[in-house]
């Protein structure tokens, strides 16, 4: 099924940055949000970036463009970028079993194994549970694989395992090398860096108060992902060129509808409200929340990145600020609030 990309109305180019910059930290007085970072994409390129507030909320150290943010599951789609890119290069193909490339079953005696590929854990319909909570539990399989629509963070686990194996390297080595390089993502990594001992926020509970950094060593592919709203809007910018629109048309491409309104490409949830499509994710890693919306027709879109418990609570109305009127994102805000339910 195809997609027509209708171009919203009007363009974030009519924004009132002053405006913004009063309501994004009213916004996070009120949700106790001690940092937000914000970028905004106009025609294809960065029209404006600011970040609000401080990195730790007991030692006040001020927040800047350069402060990097655990992105949460904002990294599935640049996972999915790096898995296209593979694609094109003959690694692999999005329909070949991860059961063919893994020596060992994922789980075994379960024969609906060979129908999970990356197709189906970028889509989120592998039927793979969302996740596992008890140490030892075995992964479990709950409807056929490609049949529909189920958010599973351990179908990218399951996807990772089968990447580094067909690489030989770390996935984090992998993503570094077709992904955050070559897009100029300087301060962005699957795996921690020394840098980031400086340059990373820390996370805030759901009472303000400061949480352990989560210091990954490896790649962790549903939510490992640091970096920053500019990084990530050079990577927004990427889905919307010339030069990269073989993978983001495929990326954008609907492969499981979920309602009327919103369906899953690969990678990238997409918003389907008023007739224009808009590709959009969330983040949640708990003290770490963040949200992206892109329009690819007239290559606007904008990043929000915060260190608070709260923080998804500044999405919607910041959203609707820059575009100016309500329906922009109005379905993935809505699907949302059903997920959280």
């Amino acid at each position: 099924m195809g997609v027509t990309l209708l171009a919203p109305h009007p363009s974030p180019a009519a924004l009132l940055i002053p405006a913004l910059t009063e309501l994004i930290p009213a916004l996070m007085k009120a949700a106790d949000v001690p940092c937000a970072s914000v970028a905004v994409i106009d025609a294809g390129r960065l029209l404006w970036a600011k970040a609000f507030g401080v990195k730790h909320a007991e030692l006040r150290h001020p927040a800047s463009m350069g402060t990097v943010f655990e992105a949460a599951s904002l990294s599935k789609p640049v996972v999915a970028y790096a898995v296209l890119t593979l694609c094109d290069r003959g690694l692999l193909t999005l329909d070949t079993p991860l059961s063919d490339i893994l020596p060992q079953p994922y789980i075994p005696n379960e024969p609906r194994l060979r129908l999970i590929n990356a197709r189906t854990v970028l889509s989120h319909s592998s039927g793979l549970q969302h996740w596992i909570h008890d140490e030892g539990e075995t992964p479990a399989i709950h409807f056929e694989p490609g049949s529909r629509f189920s958010y599973s963070s351990l179908g990218y686990v399951y996807l990772q395992q089968a990447i580094e194996h067909l690489t030989g390297e770390p996935l984090a080595a992998t993503i570094q090398r077709v992904v955050l390089d070559p897009l100029g993502m300087t301060h962005s990594s699957f795996a921690w860096r020394a840098d980031y001992d400086i340059d990373a926020a820390t996370g805030h509970d759901g009472d303000g108060k400061p949480v352990a950094k989560y210091k990954p060593e490896q790649a962790f592919a549903p939510a490992s992902l640091h970096t920053t709203p500019l990084d990530y809007a050079r990577f927004m910018i990427a889905m919307m060129q010339p030069e990269t629109q073989s993978i983001a048309l495929r990326m954008l491409q609907p492969h499981i509808s979920i309602n009327e309104s919103v369906a899953w490409g690969l990678g990238w949830g997409l918003d389907f409200g008023a007739g224009h499509v808009g590709f959009w994710h969330w983040g949640d890693n708990g003290a770490f929340k963040a949200f992206c919306l892109g329009y690819p027709a007239t290559g606007s879109g904008v990043v929000i990145m915060t260190n608070g418990f709260n923080g998804l609570r500044l999405a919607a109305p910041v959203v609707q600020s820059i575009y100016g009127f309500d329906e922009p994102g109005r379905a993935a805000f809505k699907w949302l609030a059903e997920f959280y339910r």
